[in-house]
């Protein structure tokens, strides 16, 4: 388990129930959160607008992860060496994480191809389809 306090003290936060539990949230669900679906799992009265800013501030400094799936931002607690990508419902945007990268691969074609940029610090990878469920509910109509 991760040791919270030390954590946003290590990143120059102040430590406050709602930052903690906000990152708690994070670490325990698996997939990235939209602000909403992060409200629903946080205590009854939870700022919005707190936790926006708490999430912009998190992102900042690394924290966090954003991952912008169509219109939507989703976010996920970042962690070391955790480098992994998603699959997205098209139907219901449930999200499931997959740990396939081939990122290294590409990264040398990338830098030969994006010549205007210096160094590439982050990467994002999403595919879409139909999960089972979805798919089940449309083949029974």
């Amino acid at each position: 388990m991760i040791d919270f306090s030390t954590l946003l003290r290590s990143h120059g936060f102040r430590v406050t129930p709602n930052r903690i539990g906000l990152l708690r949230v994070l670490e325990s669900t698996h997939g990235p959160l939209t602000v909403y679906e992060l409200l629903q799992r946080l205590p009854k009265g939870t700022d919005r607008v707190t936790t926006y800013r708490a999430l912009e501030q998190f992102v900042e400094k690394g924290l966090v992860r954003v991952i912008r799936i169509e219109t939507t931002s989703r976010y996920e607690l970042r962690h070391e060496h955790d480098d992994h990508h998603h699959v997205v419902c098209i139907k219901c945007h449930m999200t499931q994480d997959i740990s396939v990268c081939g990122m290294e691969a590409l990264t040398k074609a990338i830098k030969k191809e994006a010549t205007e940029f210096e160094t590439l610090t982050d990467h994002s990878f999403e595919v879409f389809g139909i999960c089972k469920n979805c798919h089940l509910k449309a083949a029974s109509r």
